[in-house]
Protein backbone atom coordinates (compact mmCIF):
# COMPACT_ATOMS: atom_id res chain seq x y z
CA UNK A 1 0.00 0.00 0.00
CA UNK A 2 1.27 3.45 -0.88
CA UNK A 3 0.18 6.57 0.95
CA UNK A 4 0.43 9.54 -1.40
CA UNK A 5 -0.02 13.24 -0.76
CA UNK A 6 -0.39 16.17 -3.11
CA UNK A 7 3.32 16.91 -2.61
CA UNK A 8 4.73 13.39 -3.09
CA UNK A 9 3.89 10.52 -5.42
CA UNK A 10 5.52 7.10 -5.48
CA UNK A 11 6.32 6.46 -9.17
CA UNK A 12 7.35 2.89 -8.41
CA UNK A 13 7.34 0.68 -5.36
CA UNK A 14 7.59 0.49 -2.57
CA UNK A 15 8.71 -3.12 -2.72
CA UNK A 16 10.89 -5.34 -0.55
CA UNK A 17 14.16 -6.47 -2.12
CA UNK A 18 16.78 -8.83 -0.76
CA UNK A 19 20.51 -9.21 -1.29
CA UNK A 20 23.27 -11.31 0.29
CA UNK A 21 24.45 -9.89 3.61
CA UNK A 22 28.02 -9.44 4.80
CA UNK A 23 27.84 -12.29 7.31
CA UNK A 24 26.18 -14.89 5.06
CA UNK A 25 22.65 -13.81 5.98
CA UNK A 26 20.17 -11.86 3.84
CA UNK A 27 19.72 -8.09 3.95
CA UNK A 28 16.33 -6.59 3.10
CA UNK A 29 15.44 -3.10 1.90
CA UNK A 30 12.35 -1.20 0.85
CA UNK A 31 12.98 0.39 -2.56
CA UNK A 32 11.04 2.73 -4.81
CA UNK A 33 11.04 6.01 -6.67
CA UNK A 34 9.55 9.07 -4.98
CA UNK A 35 8.51 12.10 -7.05
CA UNK A 36 8.42 15.67 -5.74
CA UNK A 37 5.07 16.80 -7.13
CA UNK A 38 5.65 20.51 -6.36
CA UNK A 39 7.61 23.44 -7.74
CA UNK A 40 9.62 23.59 -4.48
CA UNK A 41 13.18 22.35 -4.14
CA UNK A 42 13.51 20.58 -0.80
CA UNK A 43 16.83 20.57 1.04
CA UNK A 44 15.94 17.48 3.10
CA UNK A 45 13.53 14.62 2.39
CA UNK A 46 12.89 11.56 4.56
CA UNK A 47 10.90 8.47 3.62
CA UNK A 48 9.66 6.24 6.46
CA UNK A 49 8.28 2.78 5.74
CA UNK A 50 6.56 0.18 7.87
CA UNK A 51 6.44 -3.53 6.98
CA UNK A 52 3.12 -5.04 8.05
CA UNK A 53 1.99 -8.67 8.26
CA UNK A 54 -1.33 -9.84 6.81
CA UNK A 55 -2.87 -9.75 10.31
CA UNK A 56 -2.07 -6.02 10.60
CA UNK A 57 0.93 -6.31 12.96
CA UNK A 58 3.85 -4.03 12.11
CA UNK A 59 7.03 -6.12 12.15
CA UNK A 60 9.74 -3.82 10.78
CA UNK A 61 10.69 -0.23 9.99
CA UNK A 62 12.92 1.30 7.34
CA UNK A 63 13.90 4.84 6.40
CA UNK A 64 16.11 6.73 3.98
CA UNK A 65 17.18 10.36 3.63
CA UNK A 66 17.97 12.61 0.69
CA UNK A 67 19.49 16.07 0.49
CA UNK A 68 18.35 18.39 -2.28
CA UNK A 69 15.39 16.96 -4.19
CA UNK A 70 14.68 19.30 -7.10
CA UNK A 71 11.25 20.70 -8.00
CA UNK A 72 9.34 17.94 -9.83
CA UNK A 73 12.41 15.76 -9.36
CA UNK A 74 12.52 12.03 -8.67
CA UNK A 75 14.47 10.27 -5.95
CA UNK A 76 15.24 6.54 -5.99
CA UNK A 77 15.34 5.48 -2.37
CA UNK A 78 16.63 2.33 -0.68
CA UNK A 79 15.56 2.09 2.95
CA UNK A 80 17.36 -0.71 4.77
CA UNK A 81 15.21 -2.91 7.01
CA UNK A 82 17.09 -3.47 10.25
CA UNK A 83 14.74 -6.13 11.61
CA UNK A 84 14.60 -9.81 10.60
CA UNK A 85 11.77 -10.69 8.25
CA UNK A 86 9.85 -13.97 8.34
CA UNK A 87 10.70 -16.53 5.66
CA UNK A 88 7.31 -16.02 3.96
CA UNK A 89 7.32 -12.48 2.57
CA UNK A 90 4.38 -12.82 0.18
CA UNK A 91 1.86 -11.80 2.86
CA UNK A 92 3.70 -8.62 3.82
CA UNK A 93 2.72 -5.12 2.77
CA UNK A 94 4.68 -1.88 2.94
CA UNK A 95 3.33 1.56 3.85
CA UNK A 96 5.59 4.59 3.27
CA UNK A 97 5.28 8.29 3.99
CA UNK A 98 7.50 11.19 2.93
CA UNK A 99 8.39 14.31 4.91
CA UNK A 100 10.32 17.32 3.64
CA UNK A 101 12.03 20.41 4.98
Amino acid sequence: MIEQTADWVFDSGPTIESEPGVFGDTDYSVVGVLKNNTDNQWSYVEVNCQVIRADGVQIADAFDLANGVQAYGRWQFKAQILDDLPAIKSNLRVVCQATQW
